[in-house]
């Protein structure tokens, strides 16, 4: 997948990475339903993944 993308901004690999805070992380990944089929991150909402699968 090429980077940046539509959307990367509101994805967890990039609001990780440019901010570090732990508060805004543990909202997106609180009671995933979606994984990252490029990284393997996840997160509750597929918006916040660049390649999602359901869990």
């Amino acid at each position: 997948m090429k980077l940046p993308h539509q959307g990367h901004e509101v994805h967890l690999c990039k609001i990780w990475s440019d901010t570090y805070d732990i508060d805004i992380v543990r909202d997106i990944v609180r009671n995933p339903n979606f994984i990252c089929k490029v990284c393997g991150r996840v997160a509750a909402n597929e918006e916040n993944i660049c390649d999602p699968a359901p869990l």
